[in-house]
């Protein structure tokens, strides 16, 4: 009878917990689940071992009473996380909240075709960011970083899952968590000034980390944040988690993103197209940029109407046709009849025509890709090895004729009646 005592002392404690604490949604336990597993912790410093000042007997009953608080809603998550302020749901690929830190995030796994996006703060959000909440943010807490002071930081994150087709490998190069703010760049030719009359240092870094495509933009307060300033940011980015899908999972989605069977390498579409008129006159521009690295420029050509509305579009990014056209029979690919060159600058031409054109757009891709509709256009995504663009008039005559190359050169072609237009350059 002695023996079962202790067994009886157990039991009690046992129905007594689940009376005091109720069990949590399967869907939060799967979320604090991935919050405890997303990212290994550092070891902790090493330190003299201590005497358990318990009996063996004692040992064994705190460890049960361990065990079943965590399986009835403690949580990993909340044995871990320190305290600070974060939107309600589930935390997936983002920010564990730190003291004196306002943390959002989707709270959603981030796919090949949605990002996911996180923001933290070390001052609080302005209420018009605040009350915009994460799902109707532009991942650009506008309000905040007006009045971001001189010792203020601010992180956005956005995630993407590493699709079926790693052509973006290039822009993203590999790095081990947790990242480091050192390694940021200025990232003058990605975003406009968001305070000129008071500047702010803004600095982007690009990674690949745990299968996902990672950018992040940090503000700080001052054009040049001091060492501490730094520190206090690295502290946070620290605290990034990235990768809460599982293997499968991961492995599932990109099988999804490229299981499309009209995906190639290869898109080729001629267009029957409606012009606009502008001032009277129906036109057409052409327009045609070379790639300059200096400038993050990539090789691209464009034909407009003159209502400027894109009619066929093509870079070294991808494909753009709109909806407004019809499909007609392939028009030739060539600069007989026209005169034109290697374009050095940007360069835009305006040519008279009536009231249809043959648009044809022909773009050879690194990987497959496909169009999808997207507001009034078909649009593919990816990098394009080799783009060309045809104009010619409804019965034939040629109008302009332009292909580039990725990474070394655009030429354009035009007809005599189509005139330069200087104020592109």
């Amino acid at each position: 009878m002695k023996r079962e005592t202790p067994n009886r002392h157990v039991e009690d404690l046992v129905v007594r917990l689940e009376r005091a604490i109720s069990p949590p949604a399967e869907q939060d336990l799967r979320a604090m689940a991935r919050t405890a597993s997303s990212r290994p912790r550092p070891l902790p410093r090493a330190t003299r071992a201590r005497r358990w000042p318990l009996e063996p007997r004692w040992t064994g009953f705190l460890v049960l009473a361990l065990v079943v608080a965590i399986g009835l809603g403690v949580g990993l998550g909340a044995l871990i996380a320190p305290s600070g302020t974060a939107a309600p749901g589930p935390l997936g690929t983002g920010f564990l909240p730190d003291s004196g830190w306002t943390v959002l995030q989707s709270g959603a796994d981030a796919t090949p075709e949605r990002q996911a996006l996180a923001v933290a703060s070390s001052v609080p959000l302005h209420p018009e960011d605040s009350a915009r909440g994460i799902r109707g943010s532009s991942g650009l807490p506008y309000e905040t970083l007006l009045r971001l002071p001189q010792r203020g930081v601010v992180i956005v994150a956005l995630f993407t899952l590493r699709g079926p087709y790693t052509w973006q490998d290039e822009y993203y190069p590999r790095r081990e968590l947790p990242l480091r703010v050192r390694d940021a760049t200025r990232s003058q030719f990605y975003s406009v000034p968001v305070r000129p009359d008071r500047p702010l240092g803004q600095y982007q870094l690009r990674a690949t980390a745990n299968d996902h495509y990672v950018e992040l933009y940090f503000y700080f307060g001052t054009p040049t944040p001091s060492p501490a300033l730094l520190t206090t940011a690295q502290e946070q980015l620290d605290r990034l988690i990235v990768g809460s899908l599982t293997a499968s999972d991961a492995r599932a989605a990109r099988r999804q993103a490229g299981a499309d069977p009209s995906a190639s390498k290869l898109i080729d579409r001629t267009l029957l197209c409606k012009t606009g008129v502008s001032g009277g006159i129906r036109e057409i521009e052409v327009q045609a940029d070379p790639p300059i690295r200096a400038l993050d420029r990539r090789g691209a050509l464009k034909a407009l109407t003159g209502a400027y509305d894109t009619l066929g579009w093509t870079s070294e990014y991808g494909v753009q046709l709109s909806t407004q056209c019809k499909s007609a029979q392939p028009i030739p690919l060539t600069s007989s009849g026209l005169t034109g060159g290697t374009s050095r600058y940007a360069e835009q031409f305006d040519c008279t025509v009536g009231r249809n054109v043959l648009v044809r757009v022909r773009a050879v891709f690194r990987a497959p890709a496909m169009l999808k509709r997207v507001r009034g256009f078909l649009e593919a995504e990816g990098a394009v090895r080799e783009g060309e663009l045809a104009v010619r008039t409804q019965s034939g005559k040629p109008l302009a004729y332009g292909k580039f190359v990725a990474s070394k050169s655009t030429r354009l072609y035009v007809a005599g009646n189509c005139v330069r237009d200087p104020n592109r350059w």
